[in-house]
């Protein structure tokens, strides 16, 4: 491994120079431009950097610092190409370029994952339109807010009249009522509210007083109260009529005019004098109750008589007495004299009636225009004697027609310039009875052709087939709806030109017959073609995602804010072990390894606290089945548009074959360096040996010392074999963590079995008693291996006995639920030390010398190689003195679930 990394990162290749054959014009050509593209670079991100700092409402701070991010990268990849042109260090320049690809893939994942937000930013104009919307119903809100109070308190002012009081609208429905007025008429509130005035009143007299109201709401009189003191016969609940006296008032509450009447009953001799002096003054009130000014004008003396009313219209302070026709004159515009002069004159001549519309100037010196009709009385030979007639102010209704010319004028120019196409739809006699412009652009058809559609009821030739049912639906709700109720449907429209156009039609009854039924309809449409194509490309984007979410080759999961899961992939249900719907019943901290949640929560608080977008580490699950898995784990953080946290997104990579490279490549070092250690120290040492007693030797051989050869060469031979051993043994447990792991059904009372014939010469020399059960239980192992372990054991309990007594060894199985299975493998021999037990797994570790007890000191540790090659481990329990029993730990089934 130190070899790859030292490989990677040398700097001695071929310098990209040598591709360009050093010409000076390619290579400078390639340097300047790569230190330009290096500069802008990193100028951008500290630009990203600072709009960041200063837009504080900025949502979407973490996009603009991975885009930072991402384009410094890019720099320093360019600034190192300009190093490698001299020098060829490709290890550090492949890994800026794998921090490039990272940043630059996480940068596209968060643009992805935000798009839909980054879409929905609104404009100026759209936020501008909220806000003045919420100002709106706001000022609504305060304004229903004090009219209750003013109703309120108008309600409690009413009810202290000393006369019965009566409010109706314009339909002269009974709107409010008093106490009084109730117990006038013997009816509660709730029987009087919302109905007509005639219940008051007796049947001979509604018509007539109806019209008296109706007229007056029309045309009220100013301040001035109609039929004051005037006498009308109520009605009671019970049937009984009643002589009340009646005073109406007209005023207007929002554009809407209502009629107060204060209520009053009288007696029989009342009701007497009341009938008297309504008849003395019937003329006088249908003089002052009218707007309209009333003259007479005696032709042959010039005399003059006009009303009140008339003399208020006139530019005068004079009295009526004081009045003159000159008086009428002067008021007329100099510029309408001329023309009310001619009718006049061509009237007394007794060529047509006088009527005439003209512009006078009144009390406040303003011209108003008035209307002047008048007729004449002519003797027996056609001279004029007396002409009477009326004078109306009717300025109202000339601002009225003009504003309606002009906003004839605006309507027609708003349909115009609209973007909807607007149509009149008779839908009793099949008559299209108006159509904008925009009807002829959206579809192609001229306004003739349109009426041919829908005069011969063939409509349904420009709906696409499968919205025939929803139109004929749409058509039906139209006529049972409420006159101006706005219904709203999309339908495909053929285009003249021989497309399929989708259009929303807003539409509402404009007018009924009288039945109530709508009769006209007015509607408008607007081409949503666009919208459509984009709902389409907005699912088929969700499903992208959706099939991209499920096939990630990494868990992908979306976590509540208190850790429950929202959503997860079937990547993360496969690396945890559980079903979907079991997963969603949990949170993420039941499934964290306690050692590692308080760091995962710690982190999760600094996304909420918004200190960072995302974080990554490595922490362990706990499977479905107990088991531990490593995953590295990536979490960010969605936002709502008001900046507040709505839910995590967390990416999980099973990296339980990564953690287990790692722990082998740690034990290998590890191992490594016992090798270091026995290749410095006990291969030396029978080598050394090898030398001195070599040397010995030739000395001998030399003075012909016979005894002495005899002896070197025992001492020479010993340590050669020892040689050998501890090579024979090394070459063994190197190869431990390379053999292949054979798993096969093994009965473990044959395999102990065949170990014993191996050993049986060995254990009949040491006269070895060896038990173990006859139907042992079977294993799911590798046989050779095994075999291995359990001869290393009994040699071990064998060698390993005090040379008074014969080594006893029992071997012995206990199952540990369904997981485990234990082999207790027990002997009789010397025992070991507490303090020594922990290092006798070790490579070379001797607790004896060779003249004590022969060994290389690797028996133990193979052993220990080959239990964790089987997935399996061993322990021991001993004491000085009083035996030793190791443990053997397997699993029962080794191809199940881990």
């Amino acid at each position: 491994m130190q070899g790859f990394w030292s490989e990677f990162f040398r700097g001695d290749y071929m310098p990209h120079g040598h591709c360009y054959l050093w010409q000076p014009g390619i290579l400078w050509t390639n340097v300047i431009s790569d230190l330009v593209i290096a500069f802008s670079y990193f100028s951008i991100p500290f630009v990203l950097i600072y709009m960041v700092q200063k837009r504080k409402d900025q949502k979407f701070k973490g996009v603009f610092i991975l885009f930072a991010l991402f384009i410094l990268s890019c720099g320093l990849t360019h600034l190192f190409a300009v190093y490698t042109i001299w020098n060829g260090s490709y290890g550090t320049h492949g890994i800026l370029k794998a921090i490039t690809a990272i940043v630059s893939a996480i940068t596209a994942a968060v643009l992805f994952l935000n798009l839909d937000k980054l879409i929905a930013i609104p404009t100026p104009a759209e936020l501008k339109a909220a806000q003045k919307k919420a100002a709106d119903e706001e000022v609504k809100r305060m304004r229903l807010e004090v009219e209750s109070r003013a109703n309120s308190i108008f309600q409690f002012s009413i009810e202290l009249f000393p006369t019965g009081v009566l409010v109706i609208d314009k339909d002269q429905k009974i709107q409010i009522t008093n106490k009084l007025l109730e117990e006038t008429f013997g009816y509660t509130k709730s029987e009087l509210v919302q109905k007509d005035i005639s219940v008051l009143l007796q049947a001979k007299h509604v018509e007539n007083h109806k019209t008296l109201v109706t007229e007056y709401m029309k045309n009220p009189s100013g301040e001035r109260q109609m039929a004051a003191g005037r006498l009308v016969w109520g009605l009671t609940k019970s049937g009984n009529s009643i002589p009340v006296e009646v005073t109406l008032s007209v005023h207007e509450f929002e554009s809407e005019r209502y009629t107060f009447a204060s209520v009053v009953s009288v007696s029989e001799v009342g009701v007497q004098k009341k009938r008297f002096l309504e008849t003395s003054r019937r003329l006088q009130r249908a003089v002052d109750a009218t707007d309209v000014g009333i003259w007479e004008w005696n032709v042959l003396t010039n005399k003059v008589w006009f009303s009140p009313r008339f003399i208020s219209f006139l530019n005068t302070n004079k009295h009526e007495e004081d009045i003159v026709f000159d008086d009428w004159v002067s008021h007329i515009h100099p510029e309408d004299l001329a023309r009310v002069k001619d009718s006049l004159d061509a009237h007394l001549e007794g060529n047509g009636s006088y009527d005439v519309l003209y512009r006078g100037k009144n009390s406040n010196n303003d011209y108003m225009w008035y209307r002047t009709v008048g007729d004449t009385v002519f003797d027996q030979s056609g001279k004029p004697l007396l002409m009477s007639g009326t004078l109306t102010n009717v300025n109202q209704l000339k601002v009225l027609q003009t504003e309606l010319e002009e906003k004839n004028q605006f309507l027609d120019a708003v349909l115009a310039q609209s973007n909807s196409a607007i149509f009149v739809v008779d839908i009793e006699n099949n008559r299209l009875k108006f159509a904008n412009q925009q009807v002829s652009s959206l579809w192609g058809y001229s306004n003739e052709e349109l009426e041919g559609f829908v005069h011969e009821e063939r409509l349904s030739a420009l709906i696409h087939p499968q919205d025939l049912a929803s139109v004929k639906r749409h058509i039906e709700a139209l006529k049972n709806s409420k006159p101006h109720e706005k219904i709203t449907f999309e339908s495909r429209i053929l285009h003249k030109q021989g497309h399929w156009l989708w259009s929303l039609f807003s539409n509402a009854g404009y007018s009924t017959d009288l039945q109530g039924n709508p009769c006209e309809i007015l509607g408008s449409a607007v081409d949503v073609s666009k919208i459509k194509e984009r709902e389409e490309s907005n699912k088929r984007l969700a499903k992208e995602f959706l099939d991209t979410f499920e096939q990630a080759a990494v868990g992908i999961a979306h976590v509540g804010l208190d850790g429950s899961w929202l959503k997860v992939n079937h990547k993360i249900c496969e690396i945890l072990g559980y079903e979907r719907e079991e997963l969603l019943a949990l949170n993420f901290q039941k499934v964290t390894y306690p050692d590692d949640l308080s760091r995962d929560e710690s982190l999760l608080k600094t996304l909420l606290d918004g200190e960072s977008n995302y974080y990554t580490m490595e922490k362990r699950y706990i499977r479905k089945n107990g088991a531990i898995v490593w995953a590295r784990l990536t979490v960010s953080i969605v936002r709502h548009d008001d900046g507040t946290s709505n839910h995590f997104i967390s990416v999980i990579e099973d990296i339980s074959q990564q953690k287990n490279l790692e722990n082998d490549l740690l034990k290998s070092n590890e191992e490594l360096e016992q090798f270091a250690y026995v290749a410095s120290h006990d291969l030396k040492e029978p080598l050394r040996t090898m030398q001195t007693y070599t040397s010995y030797l030739i000395a001998d051989l030399q003075a012909n010392k016979t005894e002495r050869i005899k002896q070197d060469k025992e001492f020479i031979d010993n340590a050669s074999k020892r040689m050998t051993s501890l090579i024979d043994d090394l070459l063994r447990f190197s190869r431990m963590g390379s053999v292949e792991v054979h798993l096969v059904d093994t009965n473990l009372s044959n395999l102990i079995q065949q170990v014993v014939d191996d050993l049986q010469t060995k254990i009949n020399e040491t006269q070895t008693t060896l038990e173990f059960d006859k139907e042992l239980p079977n294993v799911l192992t590798d046989p050779a291996q095994l075999r291995l372990v359990f001869q290393n054991l009994i040699q071990n309990a064998m060698k390993f006995c005090s040379k008074e007594t014969s080594p006893f060894i029992s071997i012995s199985v206990e199952s540990k639920g369904d997981k485990y299975l234990l082999i207790h493998v027990k002997d009789n021999g010397i025992g070991i030390e507490p303090a020594n037990q922990t290092q006798i797994f070790g490579l070379f570790k001797k607790l004896h010398s060779d003249t004590e007890y022969q060994g290389t000191g690797l028996g133990l540790a193979i052993v220990k190689k080959i239990m964790q090659s089987l997935s399996g481990d061993i322990s021991l329990v001993s004491a000085p003195e009083q035996g030793s029993t190791f443990t053997l730990q397997l699993p029962h089934n080794k191809t199940g679930e881990s």
